[in-house]
């Protein structure tokens, strides 16, 4: 069935009204749909809106919800991860979509010692305003029903100071070999994880240190150095499969 996402504060009670060229566009041209169709909306929080198609031009689409569902979590543990930004800015456009598709639930952009990346404040919101846009077409494209969270570009010690919420604190790196990233995850069962992904040369040895501090588990993900991205979606994907078969 199509879907769309739409924000609750334009949801009345009986109808909805598209007026984003975008999404119009997408219901005329894209999907084909005519008047009479139906399609769901969700609004990216705990509701989705099965509704039919009442009129449907190239500037409006007036929608008549016909049935409201609310949405139980698919997943009782809450992910987020923090990765550092990558030098080619396409890359980490690519990360927030796969890591929507994966299910996680927040994503920091994060700034650390060698990230070479430096965004003044406009910058900053204009990615970040691109990204969350890139994060809902992933929902509507993967069947997903909860918005992840993107929020804005933060320093790694203004993370670190707010990891205090977390169950479990990762950190994957080089620096340790001593733990294994499926002995630590497959060994417990928290309702939170937290994930620090460190950028192209790893953290600091004082980063590493200032994250212990502060209750990180450094684990070790194998011998291959894996780019930033990579390190992300490989974690982020083991953390669901194994919450999916235990």
């Amino acid at each position: 069935m199509s879907r769309l996402y739409c924000p609750e504060e334009l949801i009345c009670c009986e109808r909805i009204d598209i007026r984003s060229p975008e999404q119009v566009h997408y219901l005329r041209d894209v999907l084909r749909l005519r008047v009479n169709d139906v399609v769901v909306v969700f609004d990216g929080k705990e509701y989705e809106y099965h509704c039919r198609i009442r009129e449907l031009s190239k500037k409006e689409a007036k929608l008549l919800i016909e049935k409201r569902v609310k949405l139980e979590p698919k997943s009782r543990l809450n992910l987020a991860v923090a990765c550092a930004l990558p030098r080619q800015k396409n890359r980490f456009d690519d990360l927030i979509d796969k890591l929507s598709q994966l299910g996680v639930d927040r994503i920091y952009p994060m700034i650390t010692e060698r990230v070479i990346v430096r965004w003044d404040y406009s910058q900053k919101q204009k990615h970040l305003k691109r990204w969350r846009k890139i994060a809902e077409q992933a929902c509507v494209q993967s069947g997903r029903n909860i918005l992840p969270v993107i929020e804005p570009v933060k320093e790694i010690n203004q993370i670190l100071s707010s990891a205090v919420s977390y169950e479990l604190k990762l950190i994957p790196t080089l620096l340790e070999k001593k733990c294994c990233l499926k002995d630590i995850v497959c060994g417990s069962s928290p309702s939170s994880i937290l994930v620090l992904i460190g950028p192209e040369g790893d953290f600091t040895k004082q980063e590493l240190t200032r994250a212990k501090g502060r209750g990180f588990v450094p684990v070790f993900l194998g011998n291959l150095i894996l780019r930033v991205d990579t390190a992300a979606i490989a974690v982020a994907a083991f953390v669901r499969l194994q919450e999916s078969i235990k």
